[in-house]
C-alpha cells in the first residue's frame, strides 16, 4: 500500500508540474495577444465600404458583424463585414449626424438635420421603423441610449436636452439649461448620470430618473469667440467614458485663429469623473489643421483615439498621461466618427470621401508569398545597387 501510495503521489506531482509548465508556456502568447490589442502602431486598413455620399457617423452592432453609417443624405447605410452585403435604411428627412445602437431588439436610433429622430429595428434583411418623431427645432446633434436601454437622450440646435422612451418614443422629460446648441451626449456606464455638452464647451451632468442638474464641467478650452467673424467656434464634437466610468474625454478644436475657415488645433480633454478636474489637454502635433470630430477610449484603457482634420484627415492616438500623440495616422479625407469593434483590435472610421474604413490595430501579417516577393524585391534592389557601384 505504501509503495502504491508513493507512486500515486509521484504521478500526481508530475501531472501538476506538467500543467504548470504548460500554463507558463502559454503565458507569453496570451500576453503578446493582449499587447497587440493595446498597441496600435501596426494599424493597417482591413476593409473599405463605399457609398454615394460623405459619411458622418458609424456604429457596429453588438456582434460586430455589421456596420451602420449616417451619411450626407436621407438614409442610413448598412454593410455586412463578411459578405459585404449593402442595405439602405430609407426614411430619414435629412443628413444623419448621430447614431446609437442597443443590442436588445437590435435597435438603432438616428437623428438628422431636419430635427427628426427614428428608431430602427435594424437586424432583419429589410429593417423597419419602430417609431419616428419630430425631436428638435433644427439639427439633432446628440443621440445617446442609456446602458439599460430605457432612455434615449437627444440634444439639438434649440438648446434643449430631451429624454425619450426607447421602447415607444414617448417624451419623458424636456431639460433646459444649455445656453447654446447642444452638440453631444453620453450616459455614464453606471447608468446613473447623463452628460451633455454644448457649443461653448460647457458640460452638464444630470441625474438619470430625476433629471436634476448636478454640476457643470468646464471644457471651454474647446471654444473661442472669433472677433473678426463675430461667432463662437468650437464645441463638444465628441464624448466618451472609459469602461469603468472613472474618466471622461471630450474633443473638438482649440487655439482657433479663423472661425470662418475652421482653422485651429484638434484637441481632446481628459477629465477625472469624480472630481471633474481636467487631467490633460491633448493636441495634434501640428496646429491649424481643423477639429477633432470624434474620440473614443480604447477598451484596454491605455489610450484614446480621435479623428478629424480640415482638408486632410487623421487618426490621433494619445496616451492618457501625454499631451502629444504617440501615433498619427493619415486618412484619405476628414474622419467624422469612430466606432470600436467588439473584438477591441478593430475600429471603424466614417470618412468624408464617401467611405467607412475598417482598420486593424495589430501588426499586419503577410502571407508567405507576399513575404517571399518582398524579400525577392529587396535582393534585386541590392543587386542593382552593387551593379551601379561596380560601374562607378
Amino acid at each position: 500500500m505504501s509503495n502504491f501510495g508513493g507512486k500515486a503521489a509521484w504521478s500526481l506531482a508530475l501531472t501538476v508540474v506538467l500543467q504548470l509548465a504548460a500554463l507558463q508556456a502559454a503565458e507569453p502568447e496570451s500576453a503578446d495577444k493582449a499587447a497587440l490589442q493595446m498597441d496600435p502602431k501596426g494599424i493597417h486598413l482591413q476593409a473599405t465600404f463605399t457609398g454615394q455620399r460623405p459619411m458622418f457617423a458609424c456604429r457596429f452592432d453588438d456582434a460586430g458583424e455589421q456596420i451602420f453609417t449616417g451619411i450626407e443624405g436621407n438614409e442610413i447605410q448598412r454593410w455586412n463585414l463578411s459578405t459585404e452585403e449593402h442595405t439602405e435604411l430609407k426614411g430619414q428627412s435629412s443628413w444623419v449626424r448621430r447614431l446609437d445602437y442597443f443590442s436588445t431588439g437590435d435597435l438603432l436610433v438616428a437623428g438628422d438635420y431636419a430635427g427628426n429622430l427614428i428608431c430602427w429595428e435594424s437586424a432583419s434583411s429589410t429593417p423597419r421603423i419602430r417609431w419616428e418623431l419630430d425631436a428638435h427645432r433644427g439639427y439633432v446633434r446628440a443621440v445617446a441610449i442609456s446602458p439599460d436601454g430605457q432612455y434615449v437622450a437627444t440634444g439639438g440646435n434649440d438648446n434643449l436636452v430631451k429624454i425619450w422612451s426607447l421602447t415607444d418614443g414617448l417624451l419623458i422629460r424636456q431639460i433646459s439649461g444649455h445656453e447654446r446648441h447642444v452638440y453631444n451626449a453620453a450616459f455614464h456606464p453606471s447608468g446613473e448620470w447623463l452628460v451633455t455638452g454644448d457649443l461653448t464647451g460647457i458640460l452638464k451632468q444630470w441625474e438619470v430618473g430625476t433629471w436634476r442638474h448636478v454640476r457643470d464641467i468646464d471644457a471651454k478650452v474647446l471654444c473661442k469667440y472669433d472677433k473678426t467673424f463675430r461667432a463662437d467656434c468650437g464645441g463638444i464634437r465628441g464624448i466618451d467614458f472609459n469602461h469603468d466610468g472613472t474618466q471622461l474625454v471630450v474633443c473638438g478644436v482649440t487655439d482657433v485663429t479663423n472661425a470662418f475657415a475652421g482653422i485651429g488645433t484638434p484637441a481632446a480633454v481628459l477629465f477625472d469623473w469624480e472630481s471633474g478636474e481636467q487631467l490633460k489637454l491633448m493636441k495634434s502635433e501640428k496646429a491649424g489643421i481643423g477639429a477633432c470630430w470624434s474620440v473614443r477610449f480604447h477598451p484596454s484603457g491605455e489610450y484614446v483615439v480621435g479623428t478629424g482634420g480640415r482638408t486632410a484627415g487623421k487618426l490621433w492616438f494619445w496616451k492618457l498621461d501625454e499631451e502629444q500623440p504617440f501615433l498619427e495616422f493619415a486618412l484619405p479625407n476628414v474622419g467624422y466618427d469612430i466606432a470600436m469593434h467588439p473584438d477591441t483590435y478593430r475600429l471603424a472610421v466614417a470618412v468624408y470621401d464617401k467611405t467607412v474604413r475598417i482598420y486593424d490595430l495589430r501588426p499586419e501579417v503577410k502571407s508567405k508569398d507576399e513575404a517571399e516577393k518582398k524579400d525577392d524585391g529587396q535582393k534585386k534592389g541590392s543587386v542593382k545597387k552593387v551593379e551601379k557601384a561596380a560601374k562607378k
